[in-house]
């Protein structure tokens, strides 16, 4: 978000127009108060008080929109409004694949010369996937398995990975920041370079798996980030590599990707697995 917020402020823009779902909205946010730059967030109605106050008190003015595609539309509209406005995607936008694409360069760096089995990350709007590929690809590492999870709900990369062509979503998720609109269309293209997987898991799934980490490493991260771990603390990654021609090598390390992002806490954990009918340990 800095890399590519600074090139825009470098351009002359004196306004950043985006929509969100939450965390990136809060990235821009915070870079924006740095900068010195006002910034215009519109969010879909799902998105938590709690997330949209945390944009307000970094400065920004947050509206809201009925949904994740009328958020995007009214962005657009907004920041097309003045020539002194950047729209800064949430996603989908080189600037930012490039800065995400350096968490690879730090796993290359902190393996000290082994490779992955694979990589485990979540997929919203599919940004940070975009930015693994780039890395992956700068390494010579486009072989290596990528486990994309989403929750049932939010899964709009899996949905049009099916249709073979971009799907809308319709965010019915508890994994509020996964709801982007639909995948970014780069994603799709590259697919066929890279060796990725897509996985979906119930809302019940990531809560649970919030809890095991929570208890396991005293740190909690929002159900986008536990529907990841649920492939780990339900055991299926084994199998999921199995069925798609791949194996676990036991001197090649599994790599997860654990975000843990602003709308978690003890209490909403609690709440969502009190609905969900998720035991409490």
């Amino acid at each position: 978000m800095t890399r590519m917020c600074s090139k825009r402020r470098d351009a002359g823009y004196k306004k950043f127009i985006s929509f969100s779902g939450g965390n990136a909205g809060i990235s821009l946010a915070y870079v924006a108060s740095q900068m010195n730059i006002p910034c215009h967030i519109i969010v879909p109605s799902f998105v938590s008080e709690r997330i949209t106050n945390r944009m307000k008190s970094l400065g920004a003015v947050v509206e809201t929109a009925p949904d994740s595609r009328q958020a995007q539309l009214e962005a657009i509209r907004l920041a097309d409004s003045s020539p002194e406005y950047s729209l800064i995607h949430p996603y989908d936008d080189e600037d930012l694949w490039d800065g995400y694409s350096t968490i690879i360069d730090e796993i290359k760096k902190q393996l000290n010369g082994k490779i992955p089995s694979c990589l485990l990350l979540s997929v919203g709007g599919g940004g940070m996937l975009l930015g693994f590929m780039t890395g992956l690809k700068r390494h010579g590492w486009e072989d290596i398995p990528i486990i994309a999870v989403e929750t049932f709900g939010a899964h709009c990369l899996n949905k049009s990975i099916i249709a073979g062509k971009s799907v809308d979503n319709v965010m019915t998720s508890i994994a509020k920041t996964l709801g982007a609109p639909s995948v970014a269309p780069k994603v799709l293209e590259n697919l066929p370079n890279f060796r990725v997987i897509s996985e979906v898991q119930p809302d019940s799934a990531a809560i649970e798996a919030c809890l095991k980490f929570s208890d396991d490493h005293a740190f909690c991260v929002e159900p986008s980030c536990g529907v990841t771990l649920s492939v780990i603390y339900e055991g299926l990654l084994p199998g999921i590599m199995e069925r798609n021609g791949f194996e676990l090598l036991p001197d090649r390390p599994v790599v997860v990707l654990v975000c843990g992002g602003q709308d978690a806490s003890v209490k909403i954990l609690k709440e969502y697995a009190e609905k969900l009918n998720v035991p409490i340990q």
